[in-house]
C-alpha cells in the first residue's frame, strides 16, 4: 500500500534520534508495521517501549527489537524460543547472551542457529560437547575451533571423519601439547598446515614443520605467534617465493627486516612489504617507484603513505594506482584538484566522495555527465549547501535521495525535497536532522503529543485492525490458537 504524506512523516520520526520518547512510545503503537519496525530500531527507543515491541505479531518488527543495540538483555531469554528462525538466530549471535539461554538453542532444529551457538564465547562446555556430537558437519567444526572447548572434547574431535572438523580441532590452542606434537608429524599435509599455527605451538613443533617439505606449511610457521626471531631470519633466506612473502607479513617480524625484504625479486614479497602499517618511510618511499603497478597500487593504499608521496603517485600511468591515490585520507588538496580532471570515472567518484575535496572540486564535479560521481558529491558530508544546491534538482532520483540525507543540508533545500516526486527523496528529506522537528510533528499529526489531547495518528488507528491482531497474537502465543488459524484471521483482519 502507497504511504501518504502523513505516513511518510510518521515514518520519517520513528527513525529519528531527536524524536522524543513520548512520540516514539505513540508511534510504537502505529497501524503500519513499517513505523513500528522503525521504533523497533531506533536507539532512542525506551526500555519500556521495546518491551512491547518484542511481542510485536510482525516478525520484522521482533527482530528489529533484538537487533537494536539498546535492547534490555531480559527480551532475548523470551526471543530465543521466537518462532521465526531469524529471531532466534540472532539471539544465537548476541554476545550477551546466557549459557542457559545457549543451552537452549543448541536443541534448535535449524542448522545455522546450532552453528552459532557452537562458535558462542558463552556456550558452557556441557553444550559444546554435546555439539561434537552432532550431525552436521559445520556444527562439529565450529566447536572444534571453539577457544573454549577443552581438550578431552577436542582429543575426540581430532578424530573425526570430516576433514573441516579435524583440521579446526587441530589449530585449537586447547589442544593437549603432546597430541598437538602428534599431529604436527601427521601423514595428513592439512592438519600439519593447522598446527603450524597453532597459538599453543612449542618452539619445537615450530622448528620441526619449518623443515617440512610443503612450503604452505612453512609459511604458516612464520605467521605463528610463537615464532622466534631465529626462526624468521632462516626462512627470510626460503627458496619458495610465498614463504618469503608470509615472512614480510609475519605480525612478529622487526620491521628493520623489511629492509632487505623490499628488494626481493618476487613480486609477491614486495608487495606483502608495500602493505605493513609499520614498514619505515624510506621503504615507501622506495616502493613508490617499484616497476611493478600492483605494488604501487599498495603502497597508495599504505595508512602510513606520506601525502608527499601519495602526491608523487597521482599523475601515475596505472588507473589502478591513481584510484587508491584519490580515495587516499591522506592525499592532499593539490592532488585531488589535479585527479578531479582524470579521464576514468572511478578517479573522479572517488574525489567525489574525498572527504578533504576542496569546495571548488565538488562544485566542477557536481556537473558531471556521469552519475555516479554526482551521486559521491552528494553523499559526501563535506558538499557545502551551495554544491548540493546543485545536485537538489538532479534528474537522477539516486543523486535527490543522496543530498536529502546527507547533514549539511540545509532546510531550504529540504523543504522542496520533502515533496519530491520519488518517495525515497521525500522520507531521506523528512528524516534528516536538519529537518525541523515541529514541522514534522505538524505534517505526521503529532503536535498535539505531550499535551492532554488524543494525538491524532493514534485517534486514526484506534480501533485498528492491527490492534486487533495482537489479541489473536497473544491468544497464539499462549498455545489457545494455532499457526494456521492465527494466519488465517491475521489475513482477514489485515486484508493481506
Amino acid at each position: 500500500m502507497e504511504m501518504n504524506v502523513r505516513d511518510e512523516a510518521r515514518l520519517a520520526l520513528a527513525g529519528r534520534a531527536d524524536a522524543g520518547s513520548d512520540v516514539l512510545a505513540a508511534l510504537a503503537d502505529d497501524c503500519e508495521s513499517k513505523v513500528r519496525r522503525a521504533v523497533a530500531a531506533n536507539p532512542s527507543t525506551s526500555a519500556e517501549v521495546l518491551v512491547g515491541l518484542a511481542r510485536d505479531f510482525e516478525a520484522s518488527v521482533r527482530l528489529a527489537v533484538a537487533s537494536n543495540e539498546a535492547c534490555p538483555s531480559g527480551l532475548f531469554a523470551g526471543f530465543a524460543s521466537d518462532r521465526e528462525e531469524q529471531v532466534r538466530a540472532k539471539v544465537a549471535r548476541y554476545s550477551g547472551a546466557t549459557p542457559d539461554i545457549l543451552a537452549a538453542l543448541a536443541l534448535d532444529e535449524d542448522d545455522d542457529i546450532r552453528r552459532a551457538v557452537a562458535a558462542h564465547e558463552n556456550t558452557s562446555t556441557d553444550v559444546l560437547a554435546s555439539l561434537a556430537r552432532d550431525e552436521e558437519d559445520r556444527v562439529r567444526s565450529f566447536v572444534a575451533a571453539n577457544v573454549h572447548t577443552p581438550a578431552e572434547t577436542l582429543v575426540q574431535l581430532a578424530n573425526d571423519p570430516e576433514d573441516s572438523v579435524f583440521r579446526a580441532a587441530a589449530g585449537n590452542a586447547n589442544m593437549p601439547l603432546d597430541l598437538l606434537d602428534e599431529l604436527s608429524e601427521s601423514d595428513n599435509e592439512n592438519i600439519r598446515w593447522e598446527a603450524a599455527i597453532n597459538p599453543a605451538a612449542t618452539q619445537a613443533i615450530l622448528e620441526k614443520l619449518a623443515q617440512d617439505e610443503v612450503p604452505e606449511i612453512r609459511a604458516r610457521v612464520a605467521l605463528s605467534p610463537n615464532v622466534s626471531d631465529a626462526l624468521l631470519n632462516k626462512l627470510i633466506s626460503d627458496p619458495v617465493e610465498w614463504v618469503r612473502a608470509s615472512v614480510a607479513k609475519a605480525p612478529t617480524l622487526d620491521p628493520e627486516a623489511l629492509v632487505p625484504l623490499a628488494d626481493d625479486a618476487a613480486l609477491d614479497v614486495r608487495r606483502r612489504v608495500a602493505e605493513r602499517a609499520d614498514v619505515p618511510v624510506s621503504v615507501l618511499e622506495r616502493l613508490a617507484g617499484d616497476e611493478s603497478a600492483l605494488v604501487r597500487t599498495t603502497v597508495a593504499q599504505n595508512v602510513n603513505v606520506t601525502p608527499e608521496v601519495l602526491a608523487s603517485l597521482a599523475s601515475d600511468s596505472v588507473v589502478s594506482v591513481r584510484r587508491r591515490v584519490a580515495a587516499h585520507p591522506s592525499t592532499p588538496a593539490s592532488a585531488l584538484e589535479a585527479l578531479a580532471h582524470d579521464r576514468d570515472a572511478f578517479v573522479k567518484e572517488h574525489v567525489a566522495a574525498h572527504a578533504g575535496a576542496p569546495e571548488k572540486v565538488l562544485a566542477m564535479l557536481a556537473d558531471s555527465d556521469k552519475k555516479n560521481v554526482r551521486r559521491a558529491v552528494a553523499a559526501n558530508e563535506s558538499a557545502s549547501a551551495e554544491v548540493l544546491g546543485l545536485l537538489a534538482a538532479d534528474d537522477d532520483a539516486r543523486v535527490r535521495e543522496l543530498v536529502a540525507a546527507n547533514p549539511r543540508c540545509t532546510m531550504k533545500l529540504l523543504v522542496p525535497l520533502s515533496r519530491d516526486v520519488d518517495a525515497g527523496v521525500r522520507l531521506n528529506a523528512l528524516g534528516n536532522v536538519a529537518y525541523d522537528r515541529g514541522r514534522l510533528l505538524e505534517q505526521a499529526g503529532m503536535s498535539a503529543i505531550g499535551k492532554d489531547v488524543q494525538p491524532p495518528a493514534a485517534a486514526a488507528c484506534a480501533p485498528s485492525p492491527a490492534d486487533e491482531v495482537r489479541k489473536y497474537f497473544e491468544l497464539f502465543q499462549m498455545g489457545a490458537l494455532s499457526q494456521e488459524e492465527f494466519d488465517a484471521v491475521k489475513r482477514r483482519l489485515l486484508e493481506v
